[in-house]
């Protein structure tokens, strides 16, 4: 099976089956956002189960609630936060 047989049968099953998980993962993936938070918390499985636990829902079910959403936004403010510190040290001569 060739790539595009493949991709003509995932976009089959999506529009036969709308309320599939396939079908609700391509509706979430289509925000940017969404999938922003969803790929940064994919980066963090192996070391974090509350990321771990959000990446597993989303595969499950297909999407995340907006609690969740908001949960997993905040948590990668704070480790984005706790890993690059801003700061800016000027020295004046």
């Amino acid at each position: 099976m060739n790539i595009d047989t493949a991709m003509f049968l995932r976009q089959e099953k999506i529009r036969r089956f709308p309320n599939s998980v396939l079908a609700k993962q391509d509706r979430f993936l289509n925000d940017s956002k969404k999938k922003n938070i969803l790929f940064g918390l994919r980066e963090e499985t192996n070391w974090n189960e509350f990321a771990n636990s959000l990446v597993t829902q989303f595969n499950k079910f297909g999407s995340l609630s907006e609690g969740q959403l908001a949960a997993a936004e905040k948590f990668l403010a704070k480790l984005e936060a706790t890993r690059y510190p801003l700061t800016v040290k000027v020295e004046v001569a």
